[in-house]
């Protein structure tokens, strides 16, 4: 089974629990993003020039409530032209642009906002939030830190510093990030739930099977520990008990893509490729631009031995995204065993320029794997083996000298 593939509906509720979590501790004092600052021009929309900025700040923050971001930001605009060092509009700036997903700015204005104030944690966490869902997790790590720094007591940052390790794939760092902010708060089934995301990466799926069951005895309808239930259960080959617990989830919220598609993981990850696909097809109606979806359906259809079919899955998905590295080792893989070996080539050399050290590490087990169903391959296996052991050596700073024997 290929345990990775598996868990990355699992990550992908934590990551979006780490980005819940800082902006509800934002939106608790009404904080936000950054974004650049322009001086509103003579005839544009302006309100009444006896507003104070109290006032102005007020109305966006009632404008951002019911998501029309773009009459909040003109307000909260003209409030800093009044008063330039006004940190409550650079905060709802930031909580404009983050929810109107302009991320560059949200955290242009929350670097402005901690300029101001360098020293509250709440806004120190707000630059966080917005870099870490900017996709910058050594920046946003930086400023949870300093938050904690700040206040010891922010669980919000804590959570934050082990969601930065995660989107790195730092499952060690992580671990023990998660594990601190538990500490604080442990009647949090987000921090649970990170828990069993982390473990089950580490493929220690009893631990994170009680991490889940943890969290869903805290909060009961949620769907993240359910999904992530299965991912343990599927683990430890209760396939049963997997595909069952998903597929209640289905029945209850029958056009969820999400759900549909941890569905179609357990499916493919029992061994039942024909009705993976299906479910993933469905799934991507649904949401046609998920690039994860894509190279899922690839996966699914390549262990369908459906291999010209996995490699278009594999290339839909690398025009939506083109950072899916685990999208290009199996575009390899089908090369490989399609006997295209230069091809291949080209494909493993594109994922390595991407990949983390266990991206590589995942691949690799892939290639394993892939020997015992085509032994007649097994030289051109070994050789792209070979290769991605010595680009694993080199990510974690091993000299490749040093393991020869």
């Amino acid at each position: 089974m290929n345990v990775q593939k598996l868990q990355r509906i699992a990550l992908t509720f934590a990551l979006v629990v780490a980005c819940r979590i800082s902006a509800g501790a934002q939106q608790s004092a009404q904080p936000s993003l950054p974004s650049p600052l322009q001086v509103l021009k003579p005839g544009a929309h302006q309100p009444p020039p006896t507003s104070t900025p109290l006032e102005l700040n007020s109305k966006a923050q009632a404008l951002i409530s019911q998501a029309k971001y773009d009459e909040a930001i003109l307000l909260l605009k003209q409030s800093i032209s009044i008063e330039p060092n006004n940190a409550q509009a650079y905060t709802l700036l930031g909580v404009a642009y983050q929810q109107s997903k302009r991320l560059d700015l949200a955290i242009e204005a929350f670097l402005r906002l901690v300029k101001l104030k360098p020293d509250i944690a709440l806004f120190q966490n707000s630059l966080g939030g917005a870099l870490l869902d900017y996709g910058k997790p050594a920046e946003a790590r930086a400023a949870f830190i300093r938050a904690v720094e700040l206040d010891p007591s922010d669980f919000g940052s804590r959570f934050g510093i082990g969601s930065c390790y995660l989107k790195e794939k730092d499952y060690e760092h992580a671990l023990d990030a998660y594990q601190n902010a538990l500490g604080y708060n442990p009647s949090s089934p987000d921090v649970h739930i990170a828990l069993g995301d982390v473990l089950e990466q580490l493929e220690r799926h009893e631990s994170s099977l009680a991490e889940y069951d943890a969290a869903i005895r805290l909060s009961p309808g949620l769907p993240g520990p359910v999904i992530g239930r299965a991912t343990a259960l599927a683990g430890l080959k209760r396939n049963f008990e997997a595909e069952q617990l998903v597929r209640a989830l289905v029945a209850k919220t029958p056009k969820d893509p999400a759900l549909i598609s941890g569905l179609a993981q357990v499916l493919d990850a029992v061994g039942r490729h024909q009705d993976a696909i299906a479910q993933y097809k469905a799934a991507i109606k649904l949401t046609p631009t998920d690039g994860y979806l894509w190279g899922n359906l690839g996966w699914a259809l390549y262990n369908a031995s459906r291999y010209e079919e996995s490699i278009e899955a594999g290339n839909k998905a690398l025009t939506i995204d083109s950072t899916l590295a685990y999208v290009r080792f199996n575009l390899g893989l089908a090369r490989i065993v399609e006997n295209r070996p230069a091809d291949a080539d080209k494909e493993y050399a594109a994922a390595i320029k991407i990949s983390s050290a266990p991206d590589i590490r995942a691949a690799i087990n892939d290639l394993n794997d892939s020997v015992k169903r085509h032994p007649s391959l097994s030289l051109l296996i070994s050789r792209q083996i070979d290769r991605l052991r010595l680009a694993e050596w080199k990510l974690i700073g091993l000299d490749p000298s040093l393991t020869r024997h």
